[in-house]
């Protein structure tokens, strides 16, 4: 597109986590952010054709983001149920830390787009099947990797919410019981009744 520059691209891109982080997804509109970052609204779209393409463009943004604090905390754990419960660690401490963010990364309907779409650029979706199919190959586990996924990806949503909504204070001990009971297959047990 003429015109186009990726600098402009990053600057619409990081006022609009700001907005995000600051007022939640509500707070975006393509009027405010062309303002804020001093283009007209038709200049805006030189940049992004729609809403849809900017949502897309920041729901991988933040995933780089929380994948990239993960990679660091990741560096020194060899165990594999231990780098799966450190990648939690990471998620569950954003969603008490940047709540707007991780429910835009979670449940706009672009990032849902993204997730069933199965791209290859959502890389904290790619880093937790990486964790999971590890975790399974290297365990007595006769769980399946998809099923694990499922399981781990609702657990961490659902307890993101509980600790988002400050309904809950995060339990690390809570977290480790749930994974080992998903690793037996088990459902239901003594974390259902921590809660």
């Amino acid at each position: 597109m003429a015109g186009k520059t990726n600098n402009t691209d990053h600057k619409i891109l990081i006022a609009a986590i700001q907005i995000i982080q600051d007022k939640g997804e509500s707070g975006i509109s393509l009027r405010r952010l062309a303002s804020v970052i001093g283009v007209t609204t038709g200049a805006f779209y030189k940049h992004y054709a729609n809403k849809d393409q900017l949502f897309r463009a920041i729901t991988k943004e933040i995933s780089h983001q929380v994948t990239e604090e993960a990679r660091v905390a990741l560096m020194e754990v060899q165990n594999a149920k231990e780098k799966l419960l450190v990648l939690a660690d990471v998620l569950l401490t954003w969603f008490q830390k940047q709540p707007n963010l991780m429910n835009f990364m979670f449940f706009n309907p672009m990032a849902q787009r993204t997730i069933t779409e199965s791209e290859t650029d959502f890389e904290l979706l790619n880093m937790t099947m990486d964790l999971i199919n590890g975790l399974v190959e290297g365990s007595q586990s006769t769980v399946e990797s998809q099923r694990l996924f499922i399981q781990i990806w609702s657990f961490i949503q659902g307890y993101g919410l509980l600790l988002k909504n400050k309904v809950v204070d995060y339990d690390r001990e809570l977290l480790e019981t749930t994974l080992d009971e998903y690793l037996e297959g088990t459902n239901y047990g003594t974390s259902c009744n921590r809660l």
